[in-house]
């Protein structure tokens, strides 16, 4: 909970920064979407899914003229959905040793289990093609 506090406040000095500095010059501008990658990245690396594709959002929504940092957003992005991915494999994974499964729940689990690897191989590819095409602004 005290985890979660944090990462608000975090959110909410972010959002009250960029308010603040919206009408001044466009360095600071960079410096506010720069912070929104960094708090996403740090949420990220605490699997805190919805809340680092939040600050995405927000760097979409509050910065639309900083282009190196949106493409930044857009890798960032592919990263937490290939995690969320992830993270729902390993729950089919650790459902599927369950040995009181039926055959009619093992399947359908394993039905899901394809469908998401097929999620995982799909972020990999597109965080290699989107790596590959990144330019710079």
């Amino acid at each position: 909970m005290l985890q979660f506090s944090r990462q608000l406040l975090c959110l909410a000095s972010v959002l009250l920064l960029s308010l603040l500095l919206s009408c001044s010059e466009k360095k600071v501008d960079f410096a506010g979407a720069q912070m929104c990658l960094k708090t996403s990245r740090s949420l990220l690396t605490q699997n805190h899914i919805v809340e680092a594709k939040a600050m995405i959002d927000t760097l979409r929504s509050l910065y639309p003229m900083a282009l190196n940092e949106r493409e930044e957003g857009i890798l960032l992005l592919d990263s937490i959905d290939l995690r969320e991915a992830r993270m729902q494999l390993d729950s089919l994974n650790r459902k599927l040793k369950r040995p009181d499964l039926t055959r009619i729940e093992r399947d359908s689990l394993e039905f899901d289990q394809d469908e998401i690897r097929q999620k995982v191989r799909f972020f990999l590819k597109k965080i290699e093609y989107d790596k590959a095409r990144k330019q710079t602004h």
